[in-house]
């Protein structure tokens, strides 16, 4: 039988046809073969590959709740940051009050006063501060006091958004504009006094630390002109130095022969670390550190 030249060409583009299609189906396999090979080599690899540790979390959201304006105030977004970060680098002297025994009165105090002026106006401003200005919180502590303090004494105020902190009226027509601050000494020790204090809880260890004034380089620097980012710099540094000389401390100590010590001579401190199982915790101020610095006097009797 003679083909004729249409069905010759049609049976030659059926041929080629199955060819191309027996290819296409050959080089389908050989992919889903490599790829079968690449998940169980990635099988295998992730076997052998231990997952990646979880990152430390410090819990503070269960002691917020118990102050449930403030936990309002500070959301979600905020109590997984702070349990994200270790309770002594924190910039947050509030994250710290709410982890540490015995500081359940700051943290009241702070409720009640956010409280007491919830619907005022410019609260809206003091609200923002703590959460995201954690620098402002001894400030906006200290506004707030004298709010409760005016109020309670009887006298019309205006908390004001911007410029001085009060308008207080004296008479119907008359305002006295107030800007209240907070000494800067007092936040600048009480913060590296919680963090220290924190510390010295969790390890366990015993502590004696205080201000030297004769160890400044320049003995007439005046610690309160520091800038406010270079104190905290240098309280985290200090803070630093604790954790890292403490995860490497082992075995008793005493006072005499300490675990290790610390010397900050740019801001006058010392610090000597041991271990003896008593916990305990003091302050000694040097002999020549003038009366100036009597705001340490009140530091150590609060640690004794």
């Amino acid at each position: 039988m003679t083909l004729s030249l249409n069905a010759k060409l049609g049976l030659s583009v059926a041929v080629l046809l199955v060819i191309a299609v027996s290819i296409i189906m050959w080089r389908v396999r050989e992919r889903l073969k490599a790829r079968v090979r690449d998940d169980s080599r990635n099988d295998v690899r992730a076997q052998q590959e231990p997952d990646p540790p979880s990152p430390m979390r410090y819990p503070i959201a269960d002691r917020l709740r118990a102050y449930p304006v403030l936990y309002r105030i500070l959301g979600i977004g905020w109590i997984n940051k702070e349990e994200l970060t270790h309770p002594a680098k924190s910039r947050s002297a509030l994250a710290r009050w709410l982890r540490i025994d015995g500081y359940e009165v700051r943290p009241s105090i702070l409720e009640r006063l956010f409280a007491m002026f919830e619907s005022r106006s410019g609260m809206g401003e003091r609200r923002s501060s703590i959460k995201g200005d954690p620098l402002s919180l001894e400030a906006t502590m200290t506004e707030l006091h004298f709010a409760a303090w005016l109020e309670a004494n009887g006298y019309a105020f205006d908390l004001t958004r911007v410029g001085p902190d009060f308008r207080v009226q004296l008479t119907e027509d008359s305002w006295l504009e107030i800007e209240v601050t907070t000494p800067r000494q007092d936040v600048w020790f009480g913060d590296i006094f919680d963090r220290l204090m924190y510390i010295k809880r969790e390890s366990g260890l015993s502590l004696r630390f205080g201000f030297y004034r004769e160890d400044f380089p320049e003995h007439a620097r005046d610690i309160d002109q520091l800038d406010a980012l270079e104190a905290e710099k240098i309280v985290l540094d200090v803070v630093d130095e604790a954790l890292t000389n403490i995860g490497s401390s082992e075995g008793e100590s005493t006072p005499e022969s300490p675990s290790f010590q610390q010397r900050w001579p740019e801001i006058g401190l010392r610090a000597t670390w041991w271990n003896d199982g008593s916990q305990y915790m003091s302050g000694a101020t040097g002999p020549n550190s003038p009366n100036y610095w009597e705001i340490w006097q009140r530091i150590r009797n609060a640690a004794n």
